[in-house]
């Protein structure tokens, strides 16, 4: 890659393809028909990737280094999960108002630091809201891809899911993990993760993953 400088946010990237491309290794043996996966599931892989490149960097880095890596996983987090639960009601909210007819400008400003608002809270000021943030995100112009970021939330809260597993697991993990993204693109997120003891409707799963990115917020606030 003619853009790979060495820097840690390129180190990131690398780490996030190489999770799509070993995605795809794992299914060298299908056919072409099934070698499609939906975008939830291919959000997967990637980002399992980067929390493997991550943890390890941080168990061999200098205290002061290992702080921005955890600053940038965790603004990673809060940007994939917080602000994208924005977008996702913003859209739902547009949608219903949609039926009743085109809605202005300001309308839809209003709409945007409303959800802004609602997913964000207390934790920050919302006149630093940016109005306009529904004029510079693609994905809202892209007939065919509503809730274009519901595929990335899912993405990171299943692959810290499947971390925690790991961690749990350890190398008998591992087998588990490559059957899971060799039958990824011929059944359904549900019946897929149950070959792996896994129930995507259990609430304790998904604390476990939100629990990964707990333990990355204290152990900054501990090298701050």
């Amino acid at each position: 890659m003619t853009n790979f400088t060495g820097n840690f946010s390129d180190v990131v990237v690398l780490a996030h393809e190489i999770g799509h491309a070993y995605h795809s290794y794992c299914l060298r043996n299908e056919k072409m028909i099934n070698t499609d996966y939906p975008s939830p599931i291919a959000e997967t892989a990637s980002i399992f990737c980067e929390t493997i490149v991550n943890n390890a960097l941080l168990s061999i880095l200098p205290r002061d280094q290992g702080l921005s890596i955890l600053e940038k996983s965790i603004s990673d987090m809060g940007y994939y999960i917080v602000d994208f639960y924005a977008r996702y009601n913003f859209e739902i909210k547009l949608f219903e108002r949609r039926k009743s007819g085109q809605l202005s400008v300001e309308e839809l400003n209003e709409l945007m630091i409303n959800c802004m608002t609602e997913a964000y809270g207390d934790s920050i000021d919302y006149k630093t809201i940016h109005p306009y943030m529904w004029m510079n995100k693609v994905g809202y112009f892209m007939a065919g891809d509503e809730f274009l970021n519901f595929p990335y939330s899912f993405g990171v809260l299943f692959s810290k899911g499947l971390y925690a597993e790991y961690i749990k697991k350890g190398e008998e993990f591992v087998s588990q993990y490559n059957d899971f993204l060799s039958a990824s693109s011929k059944n359904n997120i549900f019946d897929i993760a149950k070959t792996i003891d896994i129930d995507v409707h259990s609430i304790d799963f998904w604390e476990n993953a939100l629990n990964l990115i707990q333990n990355d917020i204290e152990e900054f606030i501990k090298r701050s």
